[in-house]
């Protein structure tokens, strides 16, 4: 109650002691607790030691919470080496007694086969255990297997149907993975406003080709109102995240003054980037970046080049692997 600030202040210190009180009596659940508060350093002093010592306590009892956080502790080396081997047994015990992080973290590790056999039969079977129980990331990576045939024939309208199932959930990768199939009319009926609804959704979680391609229907006006200004606000985005062919689009539009105020620097510096990016360029892929030094001074060019030099690429968000 301390500890969720359920009908009482809430106080990491206070629920850690109490946690502990019980734990040394053995209490499955409060050794599973106390563990996972001594991982996240909500407890101190905080000691990975100890943390995995309190989670196989109370794993040795069946605790399936606390084999699943076992599971993520081998498997990602936090406070132990890592050691996919123990991470499997342990994803397995608390799988097989229906805990659904459990089933979909094992079928993703087995699907892989890092450090383990990999087995895409088994990994299908729990990933579908999980996923029929709603799990938004279990649904994602089924349907990734059935869209490219990992362990079943190729099925679009399958590996569709999951990603709609996730995208429902607001799980952003299924919906920029399914507004793509939208837009194409892969596995599903071609529908352009949904299409754009989806990407929506996932550009604004910061999915980098679903803001390009939001980008690309605002320039377009498929799916929505055509409206250059937002397109070159999408671009500009994925652009800073470091996809070349945005950079490249947004180039383009500083260049013709398309959705922003033309700016020959501003073109001038993204095809640099998006020349550099690309290995082996040849003067081909370095033409759009000559093209538009010969509207520049001297001076200009400098100030372009330096722009492009001293550029570096936003890291897209991402989640904890313990949430």
């Amino acid at each position: 109650m301390h500890y969720l600030g359920d009908g009482l202040p809430r106080s990491n210190a206070d629920a850690a002691r109490w946690f502990r009180v019980a734990a040394d009596q053995g209490l499955a659940a409060a050794e599973s607790n106390l563990g996972l508060m001594l991982l996240l350093g909500d407890a101190h002093p905080r000691t990975g030691e100890e943390a995995v010592a309190f989670l196989e306590r109370a794993a040795s009892q069946g605790h399936a919470a606390a084999q699943r956080t076992l599971g993520t502790v081998y498997l990602e080396g936090i406070g132990v080496e890592p050691s996919p081997v123990d991470a499997e047994r342990y994803f397995r015990r608390a799988a097989e007694q229906g805990h659904v992080i459990a089933q979909r973290s094992l079928g993703i590790l087995l699907r892989g086969g890092l450090g383990v056999e990999a087995d895409s039969a088994a990994a299908l079977d729990w990933l579908a255990r999980a996923a029929h129980r709603q799990d938004p990331t279990a649904q994602f990576t089924l349907g990734w297997m059935h869209l490219e045939g990992e362990g079943v024939e190729p099925n679009a309208r399958t590996a569709a149907e999951w990603f709609e199932r996730a995208a429902d959930q607001g799980f952003a990768a299924a919906a920029a993975q399914l507004g793509t199939m939208r837009l194409r009319g892969e596995g599903v009926e071609r529908d352009d406003e949904r299409a754009a609804a989806l990407l929506t959704l996932a550009a604004e979680r910061d999915f980098v080709l679903a803001q390009f391609n939001l980008g690309l229907l605002y320039a377009k006006g498929r799916g929505v109102e055509r409206d250059l200004e937002r397109a070159s606000q999408w671009m500009s985005r994925a652009a800073e995240h470091g996809l070349v062919a945005a950079q490249e689009k947004l180039a383009s539009m500083y260049e013709h003054g398309r959705g922003v105020e033309r700016a020959p620097v501003a073109a001038y510096k993204w095809y640099s980037i998006a020349a550099h990016a690309i290995e082996d360029a040849t003067r081909a892929d370095c033409a759009n970046q000559l093209r538009v030094a010969r509207q520049l001074t001297p001076n200009e060019i400098v100030r372009a080049a330096a722009l492009a030099t001293h550029w570096t690429p936003t890291t897209p968000t991402h989640r904890s692997s313990l949430d």
